[in-house]
């Protein structure tokens, strides 16, 4: 009987802290470019120490061309002669031609593909900064 109850006590236990941690340490990470705010479809997410973001927002607000091939669940975007293929789930990526080996995989959240901002924005010539 008392076994249970420290189970019971430790299970109880394990769910607060997981609750309470992340309520803790969930932060809104606001994504700025030129000292605006960027309206984005959902927030960035941090993963692995790195901020991915929605890439459409992000192409799309500085004038990319961005298109979704369905068959190999990859995105392409160019800008400025700068080609970037993105195969969702792989942390790799092609820009002109060349492997480039990311620090997260891109993933797709509830429709929304999200890459690695650092990845995006130094690929198309900007700064990031945290």
């Amino acid at each position: 009987m008392k076994r249970q109850n420290y189970s019971k006590l430790f299970l109880i236990t394990l769910i607060f802290t997981l609750l309470f941690s992340n309520l803790v340490s969930a932060k809104e990470v606001n994504v700025y470019l030129e000292n605006e705010k960027l309206q984005m479809p959902i927030s960035a997410l941090l993963e692995d120490g790195r901020t991915l973001v929605p890439m459409r927002a992000i192409f799309e607000e500085v004038g990319a061309n961005v298109e979704w091939i369905h068959d190999t669940n990859t995105v392409v975007a160019s800008k400025d002669g700068i080609n970037i293929n993105l195969p969702i789930g792989k942390n790799i990526a092609s820009v002109n031609g060349k492997e480039v080996k990311l620090d997260v995989s891109s993933k797709v959240i509830n429709g929304n593909t999200l890459v690695p901002i650092r990845f995006i924005t130094e690929t198309l010539g900007f700064n990031t900064g945290w």
